[in-house]
């Protein structure tokens, strides 16, 4: 419902139907670029991810080193699928806050989800294990570290053509500190939106009940008159 007044209440109804607008745009971005920083991750560490294949093929005699890419790949294919619907999730939550700061019909367990999401980010801020740490945890071996399996003169050698991806570059080197302020900032920034949008949407919706209830009432004083 829009307000052609301009009292305070109308005002404010503005600038916080403005707000959830710009919080739905900054959701759906912040899906689509986690989604990519999380290719970009598993492009960076694709040698770290291959030693660590390495030392699940020694562990299993029966696997090969082929079969050890095949699946690592079938790994990441997977993990790709789960961040799709991820970004699908957040892009429903994205649109229907920017609905709602428009005055169009919306779905309101939007807010729960949001919420839901804010939790999620809470929850993971300062554990700021990659896919590579915990797929290196899920298979450690107390005599081998994913230190030794680095220095090995084993992880160097010429890679088969399946592998190639997996080789070694320099921009394989990814700094861990780096990854883990990147990851706070994209929490944070996560739990702020979220955060904004719920804040919006509610005093929309206050705002918007006292606005149709003065116009009632203006309404009834015409009548009157």
């Amino acid at each position: 419902m829009e307000f052609e007044n301009n009292s305070i209440e109308e005002i404010k109804y503005r600038k916080y139907s403005k707000r959830l607008v710009i919080s739905g745009l900054a959701m759906i971005m912040l899906s689509v670029w986690s989604f990519f920083r999380f290719g970009l991750e598993v492009y960076s560490e694709r040698y770290k991810l291959k030693a660590i294949m390495r030392r699940a093929v020694d562990l299993t005699p029966d696997m090969t080193q082929e079969d050890g890419l095949i699946i690592l790949k079938g790994i990441i294919i997977l993990i790709m699928i789960a961040l799709f619907f991820s970004v699908l999730f957040h892009l429903f939550i994205g649109i229907q806050a920017i609905r709602d700061g428009l005055g169009r019909k919306n779905m309101v367990i939007y807010l729960l989800f949001a919420l839901f999401v804010a939790q999620s980010a809470i929850s993971s801020l300062g554990y700021s294990d990659t896919m590579v740490d915990i797929l290196d945890e899920a298979i450690e071996d107390p005599d081998d570290t994913l230190e030794d399996l680095e220095d090995s003169d084993d992880m160097i050698e010429e890679s088969e053509d399946i592998d190639d991806m997996f080789e070694e570059t320099d921009d394989t080197i990814v700094n861990d500190e780096d990854t883990e302020f990147s990851s706070i900032i994209l929490d944070v920034t996560t739990i702020i939106i979220c955060f904004e949008m719920l804040y919006c949407s509610i005093r929309k919706r206050i705002l918007s009940a006292k606005l149709k209830a003065k116009l009632k009432v203006e309404q009834k004083a015409e009548l009157k008159g």
